[in-house]
């Protein structure tokens, strides 16, 4: 708490010392621009990030739809393979006479390896599997006509395909009606080919798409999921998270989000920082504001506050030093806002001051007595007309001249005015008398004049002045 008083208290010294009200303008307008201005910048970069981070969840998104769309090729390749061998009329006589050696010769594992499948079974019209070939654990215990069991009896006689579970392994498969050559023949059977989803799969998928791709398989079961062409199977994100730099998306397929197929698809992405481009690119509208908005500002700032300001300044300093009444100039305000109506409430009081001081003036022309009046060190501050012309010196030359030399006393019955003078300045005592008066310059001629001597209280920081008057009194003897 102490801490913060102090800091408090130094900045607050440190603005006291710029002085003129435009620095401390500058400086809080470059103060706040800069707050703003960097907040704005600070919220720009994490709305950037924000956004960055948003586009990489949904390119992970979009890589997870081709890695399916890569299996889907794959899928469609033993479609393409399990077409052919069923629309074979050696297959089709197959089924008819149980040719073995056939079998052997197209069916063999090996030969299935070099097709990269993993298995074979044949079905016959009654679904009942009368012929396989595979390298897999459990294939000949599986029943493979439940792939079928959501398939309608008046379109059985269509290719399908899907993936089969077993094992805790996946399996695309391709299931295929078995014809003739000879079309008024019908279908004798059906023939399915698989082909596993195994690590080398998904690497080469991983590899294709620039990030690391992998299908978790969710059930211990043997499951058949047809893709029947009347259901809309869909993928929908199941979580997206990030962690240290690397981001993850899950994701399922099922049946307008429901019918889940047990699988997740997980597809790992480095998190790529923005790069300097980007930087620069989202940076450079804030910076260009940092940069012109406070030169905008200074200038604004300039035309209608400080310059008006200094205006006034000059104006009230050319008043506060003016002399005569012809030396009042009126104010030249700028009319607009408050240092217009400001400007306007002054040049108002001036009006009506020059006014009374034009009045004044007339009236001190009108009058022959010779008035002065001095500061508190006794020198000239002021003099009318009549006293001008009664010292024959301009009034210019009498301004901060020692009063006490421009007369002399030639009386030795009265007072000096001197000494008048100096009682009204430090005591405030008023004199009036009759004194032999001879000017500054006149060797030889004399005059009777009436001296009044006033105390002349200024401002209440100013030292007391005085007020002289002479009045000739020719007919004194």
């Amino acid at each position: 708490m102490l801490s913060c008083i102090v800091q408090g208290s130094l900045i607050y010294r440190c603005f006291d010392l710029l002085g003129s009200t435009e620095k401390r303008l500058l400086v809080i307008f470059l103060a706040v621009t800069t707050f703003v201005l960097g907040a704005i910048t600070v919220a720009s970069y994490y709305l950037e990030r924000h956004e960055h981070t948003a586009r990489q969840f949904q390119e992970n998104e979009s890589k997870s739809v081709l890695g399916l769309r890569l299996l889907g090729y794959q899928l469609d390749q033993l479609s393409i393979i399990a077409h052919d061998y069923a629309f074979w009329d050696e297959t089709y006589q197959y089924i008819e006479g149980r040719n073995e050696p056939f079998f052997v010769e197209n069916f063999d594992v090996q030969l299935l390896d070099t097709l990269h499948i993993a298995g074979v079974a044949i079905l016959n019209n009654a679904n009942e599997t009368i012929a396989t070939s595979a390298n897999i654990s459990g294939f000949d215990d599986i029943s493979f006509h439940e792939h079928l069991y959501d398939v309608k009896h008046d379109v059985d006689d269509i290719p399908y395909q899907g993936i089969m579970f077993h094992n805790e392994s996946l399996f695309l498969f391709a299931s295929a009606p078995i014809k003739s050559t000879n079309l008024n023949f019908p279908s004798n059977g059906r023939l399915l080919f698989f082909k596993q989803i195994n690590q080398k799969t998904m690497s080469g998928i991983s590899e294709l798409i620039g990030d690391k791709f992998r299908i978790v398989t969710k059930t211990e079961e043997t499951q058949f999921f047809t893709f029947i062409a009347q259901t809309r199977w869909q993928m929908f994100t199941e979580q997206q998270s990030l962690e240290q730099n690397t981001m993850q998306g899950t994701y399922v397929i099922a049946q307008d989000n429901r019918d889940r197929v047990p699988l997740e698809i997980q597809v790992h992405s480095a998190m790529e920082a923005p790069s300097w481009q980007e930087h620069i690119l989202h940076s450079a509208a804030p910076m260009t504001a940092i940069l012109i908005t406070p030169i905008l500002m200074i200038v604004l700032l300039r035309k209608y506050i400080t310059r008006p300001l200094q205006e006034l300044i000059r104006w009230l300093n050319q008043v506060d030093g003016s002399q005569l009444a012809e030396e009042l100039k009126p104010f030249k305000h700028a009319g607009n806002g408050e240092v217009g109506e400001l400007s306007e409430k002054f040049s108002s009081i001036y009006n009506n001051l020059y006014q009374q001081h034009q009045f004044s003036q007339l009236l001190l022309y009108s009058i022959s007595d010779v008035i002065f009046t001095v500061d508190h060190l006794g020198n000239i501050d002021y003099c009318n007309p009549a006293a001008t012309e009664w010292l024959n010196v301009s009034a210019n030359q009498l301004y901060g001249q020692s009063f006490e030399f421009l007369i002399s006393n030639m009386s030795q019955d009265t007072p000096s005015p001197a000494n008048w003078l100096y009682r009204a300045i430090h005591s405030a005592s008023e004199y009036s008398g009759i004194s032999l008066i001879r000017k500054f310059g006149e060797s030889s001629q004399e005059e009777w004049m009436e001296v009044q001597v006033s105390p002349m209280i200024k401002a209440d920081d100013e030292p007391a002045g005085a007020l002289i008057v002479l009045r000739s009194k020719s007919d004194y003897v």
